[in-house]
This record gives C-alpha cells, sequence and structure tokens, in this order.
C-alpha cells in the first residue's frame, strides 16, 4: 500500500481508500515530473530514483496530515485535499512548483534540477467519483503539458512559471 521508494501511498492503496463519492471541496492534483526520461537517460536510474525521492518530500512537507499523497506511477503524483478551494489547491500546487523549480537535487552525479507540471480539478456541486476526479485532473495536467510544461492548470487559468 506504500510506494517503497518514496514512502507515499501507492496507485492501489489510493483508490482503495476512497470512497463512492467524494465530498464537496475535495480536490485533486495530478503532477508529473516534466522530462523525467531525459533524467533518466541523462544521469541513471540512481539519480532519477534520487529526484522522486526529494520530490516526495517536498510533496509531504507542503500538505496536511490528513491530505493524501500518492505515486501514481513512475514520475506521476497526485494529491487529494479535503476541504479546499480552487484558490487553496492552487497554492499548494504552485508552492510544491515554485520549490522544486528552485531546487538543486543533489545526486553522486552533480545537482540535477527538476520541474512538474500539475492539473488541479474540484468536486463541484454534482456527485462525483475520486475516479471521476482523477480522470478531470488528469486532463488538466494534459493541458499543462501542452501549454509549456512547468506550469499548475486549473478549471480554465494557468499558473504560469
Amino acid at each position: 500500500m506504500t510506494d517503497p521508494l518514496t514512502g507515499l501511498l501507492n496507485r492501489r492503496a489510493l483508490l482503495d481508500s476512497s470512497v463512492d463519492v467524494v465530498p464537496v471541496g475535495t480536490a485533486v492534483i495530478m503532477m508529473d515530473l516534466d522530462h523525467f526520461k531525459a533524467i533518466n537517460d541523462q544521469f541513471g536510474h540512481d539519480a532519477g530514483d534520487q529526484v522522486l525521492k526529494t520530490f516526495a518530500e517536498l510533496v509531504h512537507a507542503n500538505i496536511r496530515a490528513h491530505d493524501l499523497a500518492a505515486r501514481m506511477g513512475g514520475e506521476e503524483f497526485c494529491l487529494v485535499l479535503s476541504d479546499s478551494s480552487p484558490k487553496a489547491a492552487a497554492s499548494v500546487a504552485e508552492r510544491i512548483r515554485s520549490q522544486i523549480e528552485a531546487m538543486a537535487v543533489s545526486t553522486s552525479f552533480g545537482p540535477i534540477r527538476a520541474t512538474i507540471s500539475a492539473g488541479i480539478c474540484l468536486r463541484s456541486t454534482e456527485p462525483e467519483t475520486l475516479q471521476a476526479l482523477l480522470n478531470r485532473a488528469d486532463e488538466a495536467l494534459y493541458e499543462a503539458k501542452a501549454s509549456g510544461r512547468n506550469r499548475v492548470k486549473i478549471s480554465g487559468f494557468s499558473l504560469v512559471a
């Protein structure tokens, strides 16, 4: 139920722990490390693993104790924030985005810089499952990537680095 590399929940734990309909005010943030394959190709998987671990620590430091963080696979992560708002969710995502951008991850190959793209959605007034929110956040993530990466996309507007 825990990703052994990052210590975050794994995909199965996140999906198994969810209720059928999530409460109003639930925000889902999908995050993806930009061009992560290039990091692995250039510096090796050990260095890539260090970037993933450092990113997971940064995520954990920026969420509340009752929020959920999961590694969905590879370099994709998901946050589930309860009792949130568009402004609060965007603030969390932007804070994580700007912190990873400003950071140089120490590896045996020297410092590595990374950026992320993020997509956010919030539970509307209509009943929605966690899977539906994940799908909508994933769509916003792909919009962030398509519009240049290293940015946060939520409900029709962007936060650009």
